[in-house]
């Protein structure tokens, strides 16, 4: 229960930042709309193109996902000085 707990919150947490961000460049209304669909496009361009669909991708997604919020973040804070 716990784990699915802290599961759920950082799924939450991510798709809250996502929003955040993508409001930075668009109405905050359509961001909060586009927010889960600019989550997906990143894992189905990796699956489709770029990694080997005979193995599990599950790390490789989330370092993927991980790297796309950190640069998200960084380009926030370059623009907003």
């Amino acid at each position: 229960m716990r784990r699915s707990i802290a599961v759920y919150g950082a799924a939450f947490l991510y798709l809250a930042l996502t929003a955040y961000f993508l409001a930075q460049a668009m109405p905050w209304w359509a961001a909060i709309l586009l927010a889960p669909i600019a989550i997906q496009i990143p894992i189905y361009i990796m699956g489709l193109f770029l990694l080997p669909r005979w193995r599990n991708n599950l790390t490789v997604n989330s370092w993927m996902m991980i790297a796309l919020l950190i640069g998200a973040a960084l380009w926030v804070c370059a623009t907003s000085f």
